[in-house]
Parts: C-alpha cells; sequence; structure tokens
C-alpha cells in the first residue's frame, strides 16, 4: 500500500444521506500519510455522502475527482499546493464557497465543475487556471477576473433562467476576449439565451483575437438570435473550428441573413452541425457559411437518425444544391 499514489473509489450501493461509507475513511486516512497523488470518489448511490475530514490530509494530492458529495470544509484547512486538477460533479460545499475553495488549490491548471445549483455570482480566481468547464445551474452569470491564463472555457446552462444580473454577463464576455488569449471557448444549452438578456450584439463588441474553436448550442431559430450568432462569429478573425446547433421552432422568423462576412471567415476550416431541424432559417445560415468560408473543408451535418427520412432527404438536397466559395470544400452527412 506504500507505493499506491492513485485510489478510484466506487460506490454503486445506496447509503444513507449524510452517513460516510465506513471502509473510505481509514482508508483516506492511511493513504494520506503515503503520499496519495490521485484520488477518485465516485459515489452512484441516489444520495449524496459526507466526505470525511481526513480528505483534507492529503497534501501531495495532484489530483482528484468527487462525485456526489458533501463536502465540509474545516476552518482551517491545509493548502492543496500542488493539485493541478479538480472534478466536482454534484458536490455541496459548506464552510467556504467555491472561490474559497479553489483559490486554497494555487497550481490550479483544469477545473470541471458540474451539477452547480447556485443564486450567487459563481467567483473563480486561480491565476494558472488553463481549462474551465462548469455546467449546471447559475443565475448571476461567472466572474473570472483573476484567471488570465484560460486558454479552453465552458460553460453549460441545463434550463433556462432568467438573468438576474445582465452586467455581469458583459463583463464575463469582455474578460475572455480582452485578457486572456482564449483558443476555444463553448457555450452550450441555455447559455446562448442566458447572454441574450445582456443584449448579445453589445457584449459581443470585443475581438477574439485567439479564439480558434467555438461551439454555441441550442440558437434558437430567429432571425434576431441568428443575427447574434453570425456576431460571435465574425468577432473570432482567427476562428478554425465551428460547432452549431439550434433549437426547434413552430413560428421561426423568416428574416433574411444579410450580414456579410468579408474576410472574417478566412480561416474556418470544418464546422459541425448537430441536431438539424431542416428549417430555412437553419439552411439560410449554412449558406452564409459556405459563401463566405474561403479554406472550408469539411461541413459535418449530423442525420435525422431516420426520425424523418423523406424531409432529411430534400433537406439533404438543398444543402447539396447551394453554392461553396471554397473549391475544398465538402459536405458530409454523419450519424451521430
Amino acid at each position: 500500500m506504500d507505493s499506491l499514489h492513485t485510489l478510484r473509489y466506487y460506490n454503486p450501493f445506496n447509503i444513507l444521506r449524510y452517513e460516510c461509507s465506513p471502509e473510505i475513511g481509514p482508508l483516506i486516512s492511511h493513504l494520506s500519510q503515503n503520499g496519495i497523488q490521485e484520488m477518485t470518489l465516485d459515489n452512484c448511490s441516489s444520495s449524496r455522502l459526507k466526505l470525511s475530514s481526513q480528505f483534507f490530509s492529503c497534501l501531495e494530492l495532484e489530483k482528484f475527482k468527487l462525485c456526489r458529495f458533501d463536502l465540509i470544509i474545516p476552518p482551517s484547512v491545509n493548502i492543496f499546493k500542488n493539485v493541478t486538477r479538480i472534478e466536482l460533479e454534484c458536490v455541496t460545499l459548506t464552510g467556504r464557497s467555491y472561490n474559497g475553495f479553489i483559490s486554497s488549490c494555487p497550481a490550479l491548471e483544469t477545473l470541471v465543475i458540474k451539477g452547480i445549483d447556485t443564486q450567487d455570482l459563481l467567483v473563480i480566481d486561480a491565476p494558472n487556471l488553463k481549462l474551465l468547464k462548469v455546467e449546471g445551474l447559475f443565475r448571476s452569470s461567472i466572474s473570472l477576473k483573476g484567471c488570465v491564463g484560460l486558454s479552453s472555457i465552458t460553460i453549460g446552462l441545463n434550463e433556462r433562467v432568467v438573468n438576474q444580473n445582465p452586467e455581469r454577463a458583459g463583463e464575463l464576455v469582455e474578460f475572455l476576449a480582452c485578457s486572456c488569449e482564449l483558443e476555444e471557448l463553448n457555450l452550450r444549452r441555455y447559455f446562448f439565451d442566458f447572454l441574450g438578456d445582456s443584449g448579445l450584439v453589445t457584449i459581443f463588441s470585443n475581438t477574439f483575437h485567439h479564439l480558434k474553436k467555438l461551439q454555441l448550442a441550442y440558437i434558437p431559430l430567429k432571425d434576431k438570435m441568428i443575427s447574434s450568432a453570425i456576431r460571435i462569429i465574425r468577432s473570432c478573425p482567427n476562428l478554425e473550428e465551428l460547432a452549431i446547433s439550434f433549437e426547434f421552432s413552430n413560428e421561426p422568423d423568416e428574416g433574411e441573413i444579410t450580414d456579410n462576412a468579408d474576410n472574417v471567415l478566412q480561416r474556418l476550416r470544418k464546422v459541425y452541425l448537430t441536431y438539424p431541424t431542416g428549417l430555412d432559417m437553419e439552411i439560410k445560415f449554412i449558406k452564409f457559411i459556405l459563401d463566405n468560408a474561403r479554406r472550408l473543408e469539411k461541413f459535418y451535418i449530423s442525420s435525422f437518425l431516420n426520425r424523418m427520412p423523406d424531409f432529411e432527404s430534400k433537406f439533404i438536397q438543398k444543402i447539396l444544391r447551394l453554392r461553396r466559395v471554397s473549391n475544398m470544400a465538402q459536405v458530409r452527412i454523419i450519424d451521430e
């Protein structure tokens, strides 16, 4: 056991809430004295477990993942000075805020938070952070003003919520564009709508000079939102890869896409359109890309998976007939 540097613990049983699994406390206590460096605690029961305080004695930890735990942080918690990667899934914190906990890990480079549910502004201050993923419910945006080293960020909002602090969303986008050399930006689920409460055209007036990969998900098929999506794409002059999906609407706005990309899409090489609706506004967006991406190589479109074969066939025929400004561009239909 002295040579063990990695622990992966899987709990498949339905243990009562707030009870810690009887065998894991002593095990963590032993490992804390023997230089444990990587730890994964995966609780798959229907209730969260209270994590033993011995966890904070593992001072040599470099990476850890916690799933479905109540983490009670002692007032005088030791600093995880060696931790470079943290994954928290459906974890509640007591005793400190997320920022207070994260700031006690000065070497942190990768942070993944899933299943968060908070009314408060989520503040993350980690100067060495390079990759951030946050998915869950938050109603007052995210503050990353100390994360100047960020190169990749994923933000996913799992439900439509009212943006309680619209100006904070604008500050977030401005920071990402102007204060760090961001190369990958993923806006998932309903975060696009969330930003819309702040005025998408206004907050994306800054240019993402370093951005190479962009994902926009669940964009409502309305003329205003499509125009906003194009505005975001235009703000990324060095974009190489785009992934996008739209939200079906029974009454889509049938306006025209008149935005001219000029030279903005000159580096775009790959586009992924997932869960296509086949509606006219979506086809107009595809046409916009094919008309302006002069170095486009591949345009991948996920199939309808035989849900509507006749409709899919007509949709594909329309796409294949569109003009392509790039003589290298190939449109491919793929199964998701």
